[in-house]
């Protein structure tokens, strides 16, 4: 057992993913933030790296809002349309909604 399991009916389908969008609105940044870029997600009980693989924008920066699509580093999490989630990374810091999921391809 670790953080961010989640016990399921057995009539439900794991929902478990890599790869999610969001609409994010960066609190803070000292400089810009890219594709590329690694913050750590918080959402529920979830808390893992992601690197941001696609901005609807060039670059963010403090204020900005953008659609930014994610792809968690280490294991898929079970994660949900609508859920409210965190990222950070030093002093940096951003809020989202998360819009669309990606299933794994087998």
């Amino acid at each position: 057992m670790r953080k961010g399991m989640v016990l399921l009916s057995a009539k439900q389908t794991p929902g478990a993913t890599y790869r999610f969008e969001g609409e994010v609105f960066i609190l803070f940044h000292s400089t810009t933030i890219k594709p590329g870029y690694t913050p750590v997600i918080h959402t529920q009980s979830v808390q893992q790296s992601a690197r941001i693989i696609k901005i609807s924008k060039d670059v963010l920066r403090t204020g900005d809002k953008a659609t930014a699509t994610f792809n968690f580093l280490y294991r898929p999490e079970h994660i949900a349309v609508g859920q409210r989630f965190l990222f950070r990374e030093g002093r940096t810091k951003g809020i989202g909604t998360i819009t669309k999921i990606f299933p794994i391809k087998d």
